[in-house]
């Protein structure tokens, strides 16, 4: 269950706010690419489809995907999450990498 994850440098970042899907897309450029969705409220299964459709544009070796929602999510979206290979931060584990750094942690919703 111990995952390393080496995270990449970043040197350009954009935030996009995507009211429309219910989630704001962070990208960050580097030697790597990092395309992240943060969603506020509660996660189902079409959010992560979604955001799976969405970084499918994106081709190469050196992508890492991410979703992070600061609430509750499905059982369903976990499982097509692992199933997809895209890395899923629940706030119990947001907070958890937040207390190991000794910072404010995030109250749910």
């Amino acid at each position: 269950k111990n995952q390393k994850l080496k995270l990449p440098y970043l040197k350009r970042t954009k935030l996009i706010n995507s009211p429309k899907n219910n989630f704001d897309i962070f990208i960050g450029e580097g030697t790597d690419i990092v395309f992240t969705a943060i969603k506020k409220g509660h996660t189902e299964q079409e959010d992560i489809v979604e955001f799976i459709k969405k970084s499918r544009a994106l081709k190469g070796n050196n992508i890492h995907r991410f979703f992070i929602t600061l609430s509750s999510i499905t059982d369903t979206a976990k499982l097509i999450a692992k199933e997809k290979k895209l890395n899923l931060l629940d706030i119990e584990k947001l907070n958890y990498i937040l207390k190991i750094y000794r910072q404010p942690i995030i109250l749910g919703q």
